[in-house]
């Protein structure tokens, strides 16, 4: 898995809701719920810009690019079926 690169999702000097939601395989429309932001954030190219939508957005992006670096957890030991002795009859 290749880092997570904050880079990748500016475009014109500011985070891209477009390149964000094709990143995460989503749309606009989910991103903007999710931050708990209006639609118009999104949509209107000077709300892009705006200071409350910018700092959510790149706070939104720091957490996936720490959650991609975050390695699969891996059992410490191996799964079991249930207990015999404790199931019914």
């Amino acid at each position: 898995m290749t880092a997570l690169r904050l880079q990748e999702f500016v475009e014109d000097e500011v985070f891209s809701p477009t390149l964000i939601a094709g990143a995460l395989w989503t749309t606009k429309t989910e991103i903007v719920s999710t931050l708990g932001l209006g639609q118009g954030r999104v949509f209107r190219a000077t709300r892009v810009r705006a200071r409350k939508t910018q700092p959510r957005l790149r706070e939104m992006m720091e957490t996936y690019a720490g959650w991609r670096r975050i390695p699969a957890a891996r059992p410490s030991s191996p799964m079991r079926g249930p207990d015999p002795s404790r199931c019914l009859p």
